[in-house]
C-alpha cells in the first residue's frame, strides 16, 4: 500500500511538470505580432516515469544525477523497497 503511495507520488510529479512546462511556453494569437504565414507548431513530447533499475542508495543518486547531467533524462527519483535497496525512476 506504501508503495502505491508513492508510484502515485511520483506520477504527480511528472504531472505537475507536464503542467507547468506547457503553462510556461503557451501564449495567445493576442501576444504575438501577426506573421505573413501561419507556422504550425510542434506538439510537447510526452513524458513519462521509467524504471530503470534497482541499485544501493548511493548508487542510485549516482546513476540519476549522470543521467540528468547528461541529458537523458529530466528529473530522477530513489525510491526505498528494502533491504538498502532502492529503485530509480527517472522522467523521459
Amino acid at each position: 500500500m506504501k508503495r502505491m503511495a508513492r508510484l502515485g507520488a511520483i506520477a504527480a510529479t511528472g504531472a505537475v511538470l507536464l503542467v507547468g512546462g506547457a503553462a510556461a511556453t503557451s501564449a495567445t494569437a493576442a501576444d504575438r505580432p501577426a506573421a505573413a504565414t501561419t507556422a504550425t507548431a510542434k506538439p510537447a513530447p510526452l513524458l513519462a516515469w521509467q524504471r530503470y533499475g534497482n541499485f544501493p542508495y548511493s548508487s542510485c543518486v549516482n546513476w540519476g544525477t549522470t543521467l540528468v547531467n547528461s541529458g537523458n533524462a529530466l528529473a530522477w527519483q530513489c525510491v526505498h523497497i528494502g533491504s538498502g535497496i532502492y529503485t530509480l525512476w527517472v522522467l523521459r
